[in-house]
């Protein structure tokens, strides 16, 4: 599986939502059995988490499988905690046997909103 590069745009106060949809030579890539991990940091080095997400229930990353789609969601409640500017990102899918499989990276900006509710 190629690597899909997605960068993020985030506004401060708000509820980010990204649906991707996963393909290989136009075709989704079936998810069956994977759970996706999402970590955003400072650097791919860096041991500093801003968030952290997966496809486990409640946990940001609802899952169509055998679409090879999911949506990304984010609750103003924790875009609002937000101090960073920009940090990177990536995504991991890994099935129970211990397959992992890097399918998606980018870079992440906030925007900052003056209002606050």
């Amino acid at each position: 599986m190629n690597v899909t590069k997605v960068d993020l745009v985030i506004l401060n106060n708000a509820t980010f939502q990204a649906s991707v949809e996963l393909k290989e030579d136009e075709i989704p890539i079936d998810l069956t059995g994977y759970t996706l991990y999402l970590q955003c940091r400072p650097s791919y080095q860096s041991s500093t988490i801003y968030f952290d997400l997966s496809s486990l229930p409640n946990q940001g990353i609802v899952l169509d499988p055998t679409a090879g789609k999911f949506t990304i969601t984010i609750p103003a409640s924790q875009t609002s905690t937000f101090e960073f500017k920009d940090a990177v990102y990536d995504m991991v899918a890994k099935k129970a046997d211990g397959t992992q499989l890097r399918a998606m990276e980018g870079d992440v900006f906030i925007d900052f909103g003056a209002t606050h509710i």
